[in-house]
């Protein structure tokens, strides 16, 4: 079981008019298996939390451990490709590949995957072999999200990492992603982290953390 691990985290973003404390000192568990929600007002140290764990910032005091080994001792580039899969609110596919393309993009260190292996990833999104050559622009907000999940899980990463992905979408599609990423927490094991502003949805999470004023309660 695979264990991501917060310790005292501190970030600071420096700007003209000062210094502002976005995390002040986070402590949190997530363990493989479950589905976390992050939830917050706006500028509560959400996203800045999960861009930390995504290892695209450093923290400036603290620590953040993958089953006890400190992420900052791995290349970010190499944690990434591994460990991490994305998953965004604009879904951000490469418009000009098709969906098998952008699966197969996703691959990080699993440079061998076949489109055949991709095809049978999207499959277990629900999509068909008819959205399989089109390009994002062809695909539905909701189409395009299962791609964006088939994408984050191409590269076999334990943790999924998704900020706020059914922003875009309405209610029924939402409910339907959420759906999928449960199921990659209790079925497929991966550790996942959702950032969402939904009650509703951040009802349907395993465990529930809110951020306030850069604090994980």
């Amino acid at each position: 079981m695979s264990v991501l691990e917060v310790q005292n985290l501190c970030y600071d973003y420096v700007q003209r008019y000062g210094v502002t404390h976005a995390l002040k000192g986070v402590n949190g568990v997530f363990e493989s298996g479950k589905l976390y929600a992050l939830t917050g007002r706006s500028g509560s140290g959400k996203s800045t939390l999960l861009s930390l764990l995504a290892g695209f910032d450093r923290p400036k005091a603290g620590k953040i451990t993958l089953d006890g080994e400190d992420i900052s001792t791995v290349k970010p580039s190499l944690y990434r490709k591994e460990k991490v899969g994305m998953i965004f609110q604009a879904y951000n596919l490469i418009p000009h590949l098709t969906a098998v393309e952008n699966v197969l993009l996703g691959a990080g260190g699993k440079k061998s995957r076949l489109p055949s292996e991709a095809q049978a990833i999207l499959r277990s999104m629900g999509l068909e072999e008819a959205h399989f050559r089109k390009k994002p622009s062809h695909l539905s907000g909701g189409e395009q999200q299962r791609v964006a999940i088939a994408r984050a899980l191409a590269s076999d990463a334990c943790i999924i990492l998704a900020d706020e992905p059914t922003g875009n979408l309405d209610s029924d599609t939402g409910s339907m992603v959420v759906e999928i990423l449960k199921d990659l927490a209790h079925r497929l094991g991966k550790c996942v982290i959702l950032v969402t502003h939904s009650e509703e949805i951040a009802s349907e999470a395993d465990v529930r953390y809110r951020m306030s004023d850069g604090i994980l309660v």
